[in-house]
């Protein structure tokens, strides 16, 4: 008698504790709802509640219905037990068996999108557990739904960036067309070209860091300029200097700019020398004149990086040869002099490096690279840059574009620097 009753309570209980955990596993306690609230403990309040029927129920006429006889030795102790170990290893097992799928299919989610799960340190199991099926993938679909916005930001990002290439490498064919001896310029360039958005690729996964990918584009830069004016890659360096605002300088700083002149306190924004492709001079300062100064900038500004920031144009610079502004005072002009006799090269061409992506004729620049070159004794000594220097900067502009998008580019902040 007591085994068919026994097995019918333990199964009860099973059943009772199955659906304690579909049904309370499944929501999710309301925001600012009290604890008894939550699903899963009204739920265990309502599997207590029917252990309280197994105790307080009519068991006597309940069993003399189903055998025709009075039954007078039966334990309701025994009962509450087989029904609370019905009910806790159905709640076990079920519990187990979600989160064993949960764990699968999460693995197989994960593995897919380049362990999203793990980078995000969300664990799909211990969320089911703690907070139920419901939060768990709400905050699965959020995950995935990050992962795949940045992936189609990136890929925009990425797409605008080779349109960039394929239109300066489509003016790069013209060129040749015009220039004979530079017919090699276009395979070389788009190799070169392909090695830089390989390079940027690289920081976007963060496999490389922002200097060694900012090296590598300055030496694309120099190989680039090596293969246009035909001269030797070793006898050019390049180097970028990125704008500051005077607030982001302490008093020292400001002190130790190269060329200052007059009222320092004028000066609201200033380059500052970051990084060389190779070993290169101490890393300078150069204050930048202001444009709304009642004197005009033209005639003021410092030749070079200061008046390619400035011009929002190329501009080249021959050390022997230096075209000051009228109003540069004689002793800043025999400094920079004395300064440039010290440095191993002949000449500087200076481009603004502007942010490539949503540029405006608003847009400010937010550093230079500068290009040094060292002339062999008679080596393209006599390159006409003024009539060139356009041409070389449509070349380099898809390697300051990606310069530009690595450093940062911040274009509200930026103009309002000037």
């Amino acid at each position: 008698m007591d085994e068919p009753v026994n097995l019918i309570v333990l199964s009860t209980g099973f059943v009772i504790g199955f659906l304690y955990v579909c049904f309370s596993w499944r929501g999710k306690q309301a925001a600012g709802s009290a604890v008894k609230d939550d699903p899963r403990i009204r739920g265990f309040i309502w599997g207590l509640t029917s252990a309280g029927i197994i105790v307080i129920g009519d068991w006597q006429k309940f069993l003399q219905m189903a055998y025709g006889e009075p039954v007078v030795h039966f334990s309701r102790a025994a009962l509450l037990g087989y029904y609370l170990g019905g009910f806790i290893g159905g709640t076990i097992i079920t519990i187990a068996g979600l989160a064993i799928k949960i764990g699968y299919d999460s693995s197989r989610t994960n593995a897919a999108h380049r362990n999203i799960f793990t980078e995000e340190g969300f664990s799909p199991i211990l969320e089911f557990l703690l907070y139920g099926h419901t939060v768990f993938q709400e905050r699965a679909a959020r995950t995935i739904e990050k992962y795949k916005s940045s992936a189609a930001t990136t890929n925009a990002h990425l797409d605008q960036l080779q349109a960039i290439v394929a239109e300066k490498t489509l003016e790069v064919e013209v060129l040749n067309g015009k220039i004979s001896r530079r017919r090699k310029i276009q395979t070389e360039t788009s190799d070169i070209l392909i090695n830089a958005i390989d390079g940027y690729l690289s920081f976007i996964i963060k496999k490389l860091d922002e200097r060694t990918v900012c090296r590598g584009l300055l030496r694309n830069i120099i190989s680039i300029t090596a293969y246009y004016v035909g001269a030797n890659a070793t006898n050019i360096n390049a180097n970028y200097m990125l704008a500051e605002h005077r607030r982001n300088l302490t008093d020292a700083d400001i002190a130790e700019a190269k060329f200052r002149y007059g009222d320092s306190s004028r000066y609201i924004t200033f380059l500052s020398l970051k990084e060389y492709a190779r070993k290169g001079t101490n890393i300078i300062r150069l204050p930048v004149e202001p444009v709304h100064d009642q004197h005009d900038w033209q005639d003021r500004t410092l030749p070079g990086a200061p008046d390619a920031f400035l011009r929002r144009e190329p501009v080249y610079c021959d050390k022997h040869n230096i075209d000051f502004g009228r109003e540069v005072p004689p002793e800043v002009r025999r400094s920079q002099q004395r300064y440039f006799s010290t440095q191993s090269f002949d000449a500087i061409v200076s481009l603004p490096i502007m942010p490539a992506l949503g540029y405006n004729s608003g847009s400010a620049p937010i550093g230079v690279l500068n290009i040094d070159l060292l002339w062999d004794s008679g080596e393209n000594s006599s390159f006409d840059f003024d009539f060139h220097l356009a041409e070389l900067a449509a070349l380099l502009l898809p390697c300051t574009s990606l310069l530009a998008d690595i450093l940062g580019a911040d274009e509200s902040g930026l103009r309002s620097m000037q």
